[in-house]
């Protein structure tokens, strides 16, 4: 199948945005060799699919690395707007200030980039140390109600002189039932394996997880995405049809990920928020 014609032309700010984040840290990275990405539609699937030849060359100067990275994969389905990346990330300190001062500094927006994140929730839920860190987890289920709407009819109130007894329909609406009870690795953990000496942990749950992150407000940015007022970091995980688990080693990486979704926040950070997989809160 052939590339698109000008494909950087026409698809490299979409996929800039949705590799990098819309954050103030993923808005500041540069792709230094974008020549690399060759970019394909397939129609039937209405998928955007992007492709490297060549490991690409990113700097992000807000957390003060750069990055070597093999892009192995890049889906975006135009039709649910559903994403999935796969890569190998080498990441190389760009900082080299004697300054204690500006190196407590940077390594502080590190922290703050971190904490929050994916690998920072995935870390606490194999170290079972969610409350610890300021998570709040529950089940969440979508289910259908019926509820009644108000049908607002000009000429009915003009006619009436009434706001009282307006005419209502039925109809319904799909709402979000979350439980009460706070989760821990316990009530999530399938089982444990060991593989080439380093212990796994399978996660299965039903329906969804809620996850509020209580340490950190979302950013006005993607409250206004939202259309609402910025509350504190909220993302919802669930399964794709058919999934019902993934595996998950202590460095925070999980496993069968395509199969995995994350709705909200953590969703809505993406490479310019990541961080080396060893890094540490010191």
């Amino acid at each position: 199948k052939a590339a698109i014609k000008d494909g950087w032309a026409k698809w490299g700010k979409f996929f800039l945005k949705n590799f990098f984040g819309e954050t103030e840290h993923g808005l500041a990275c540069n792709l230094k060799n974008y020549k690399a990405l060759k970019f394909y539609i397939d129609k039937p699937s209405n998928t955007l699919s992007v492709f490297a030849y060549e490991p690409l060359e990113i700097v992000n100067p807000a957390l003060g690395y750069k990055i070597i990275y093999e892009l192995t994969k890049f889906n975006y389905n135009l039709k649910t707007n559903l994403m999935y990346v796969e890569g190998l990330s080498q990441y190389t300190s760009t900082t080299t200030t004697k300054s204690q001062r500006k190196q407590r500094k940077i390594n502080n927006i590190r922290i703050a980039a971190y904490q929050g994140g994916i690998v920072h929730f995935m870390k606490s839920l194999y170290n079972n140390t969610l409350k610890q860190n300021n998570y709040y987890v529950v089940f969440s289920k979508i289910v259908e109600k019926e509820v009644q709407d108000v049908v607002v009819n000009q000429s009915y109130l003009f006619k009436n002189n009434t706001g009282n007894n307006l005419p209502t329909i039925k109809r319904k609406k799909k709402v979000e039932i979350l439980d009460t009870v706070q989760l821990s690795l316990k009530q999530l953990l399938m089982r444990t394996d060991t593989v080439n000496s380093e212990i796994v942990k399978t996660i299965s749950f039903p329906n969804r997880l809620f996850i509020i992150y209580e340490a950190e407000y979302e950013s006005q940015t993607y409250a206004n995405s939202q259309m609402r007022a910025a509350g504190k970091q909220q993302t919802r995980i669930y399964f794709a049809e058919g999934a019902n688990s993934f595996v998950l080693s202590k460095y925070g990486l999980y496993y069968n990920s395509e199969e995995v979704i994350l709705d909200g926040y953590m969703g809505y950070e993406k490479l310019g928020e990541q961080l080396p997989i060893d890094f540490e809160v010191e």
